[in-house]
């Protein structure tokens, strides 16, 4: 069916469709294409490719070039062609030990959403987020971790952070160019990537009640455990001085 002209989803339909992946994901990994999973359309990986060079060594007959995180996509570089790559987890582990922050991390298969990240992560303790990637109409940027349980009106948030109009979910490309992470896998220790630290960074209240916070380790696939003290500490070293709101409580309550 044929949508019609000037629909504009709800606020919950956004959230369903555009959001992270640590809400829903954007699309399923299902295309198997000689063998290599596609998390995403051709089209998209097309759109990608357009913005984004990545590091790769794969020789032209392969076929196929591995992207950060596990994202695979035709080889249709020409020879000698070389990108720059996004930070990894290795890089972000040696940036943790250059810092002395202690951290765990394990490993298991990827997931997409709240309910199996909780059904796959087993014992781990601690605070356990789920992670925002907003944008306002100016194109001010805003990472916001939240408690896992929280629930996130994007009104009242807009105007607790003072965005201009309204905040909508940043897109794959952008999150990309950003923060180096695919859909799924969003986290505050991104920020490791965000050179003109273009992002402001929100951090629910809450998160702050537990010793530990868990957060993906640039990709889907594992979670690192960190001391909150110490999350704050990167953040910090990282430039950025964190914005912490509550939201177990209305943002606006007389409003």
């Amino acid at each position: 069916m044929e949508r019609a002209k000037g629909f504009e989803p709800s606020t919950p339909t956004l959230a369903r469709l555009c959001s992270t992946p640590e809400l829903r994901p954007l699309r399923r990994p299902s295309a198997v294409t000689g063998g290599v999973v596609t998390p995403y359309s051709l089209s998209w990986q097309a759109r990608f490719r357009q913005k984004f060079i990545i590091s790769w060594n794969t020789p032209l007959s392969a076929g196929f070039l591995t992207l950060p995180n596990g994202l695979a996509q035709r080889n249709t570089c020409t020879a000698g062609e070389r990108i720059a790559m996004p930070k990894q987890d290795h890089d972000l582990f040696a940036r943790l030990d250059d810092l002395g922050i202690a951290h765990e991390t394990i490993e298991h298969p990827a997931v997409f959403t709240v309910e199996e990240s909780q059904k796959l992560r087993g014992r781990l303790t601690g605070a356990h987020i789920k992670n925002l990637f907003l944008r306002d109409r100016k194109k001010r940027l805003f990472l916001c971790s939240v408690l896992e349980d929280r629930e996130v009106d994007l009104k009242a948030l807009r105007k607790r952070l003072g965005a201009k109009d309204s905040l909508s979910f940043g897109s794959p490309e952008t999150l990309m160019e950003v923060l180096g992470v695919l859909p799924g896998s969003v986290t505050p220790l991104a920020v490791i990537n965000d050179t003109d630290r273009q992002v402001t960074v929100v951090l629910d209240e809450g998160i702050f009640a537990q010793p530990v916070v868990n957060c993906h380790p640039l990709r889907n696939t594992a979670t690192t455990t960190v001391a909150v003290g110490d999350l704050l500490r990167f953040l910090e070293a990282e430039g950025y001085q964190p914005e912490r709101i509550d939201f177990g409580q209305a943002l606006f309550p007389d409003s």
